[in-house]
């Protein structure tokens, strides 16, 4: 009779410890499937419409939620640099030389600035140094102040890229300066004739801040699926 007790406690006991291994397992990996990351991004019409969507699929992939904040491109850089945001969805390699705090995770785009104007303008290299033309872009262009461009021309800032687009809509702005994308299909901006604008090469990279490193080849490997998803059935 005592054989049979002390054995039927035993199977207990190793039943109760299972219990909470299975238990902790689970929780353990629900901690990683609940893990939410706060990625900031300057508004540009690539990032809202192609990096947006591509950087939230790569992040679910490797079972991490994303929270997106729109920031000023200044402020922005303060908060991932101080790590009060997780990583930026996209910033060129000038502004990333700059930073100490931040980890380059994959390259997701190529950069061209052009000069775009409206039809019937004069629109040549040249209007960039001419002190009688008026060049509109966004404040938010930091790209522009890191290329230390020598543009002589009057300048007028606009508060974003999708302001910019609705003035000119509007018939308001007839030259301005504009950041094009290697994912870009078309311009989001009909109707211009389009002069490019010599400069080193841009790149544009996804971020994280260094306190996210165990994240780093994950990631990597899940947003580079994503881009040759993404290119190989974009524009078609």
């Amino acid at each position: 009779m005592g054989i049979k007790t002390g054995a039927f406690l035993t199977l207990c006991c190793l039943m109760w410890h299972d219990g909470f291994a299975t238990s902790d397992a689970d929780n353990n990996a629900g901690t990683i499937s609940s893990q939410t990351i706060n990625l900031s991004y300057v508004s540009h019409p690539v990032v809202e419409t192609v990096l947006l969507p591509l950087i939230r699929s790569a992040y679910q992939n490797i079972r991490v939620e994303v929270k997106f904040t729109a920031v000023e491109t200044e402020r922005g850089l303060r908060l991932l640099q101080d790590g009060m945001v997780d990583g930026d969805v996209a910033r060129t390699g000038q502004v990333l030389a700059k930073l100490d705090n931040v980890i380059t995770v994959a390259k997701l785009a190529e950069l061209k600035l052009e000069l775009h104007c409206r039809p019937g303008v004069q629109c040549k290299l040249n209007d960039l140094t001419d002190p009688e033309v008026l060049l509109f872009f966004p404040e938010s262009a930091r790209t522009l102040k890191e290329l230390d461009l020598q543009i002589t021309a009057q300048k007028y800032h606009l508060r974003d890229w999708s302001q910019l687009i609705a003035m000119y809509d509007a018939g308001k702005v007839d030259r301005f300066l504009w950041i094009s994308s290697s994912l870009d299909c078309a311009s989001p901006v009909a109707n211009t004739t389009v002069v490019a604008i010599p400069t080193a090469p841009i790149d544009l990279y996804h971020v994280i801040h260094a306190s996210k490193l165990a994240l780093l080849e994950p990631l990597k490997s899940a947003i580079n699926n994503e881009l040759e998803l993404l290119i190989a059935g974009r524009c078609h």
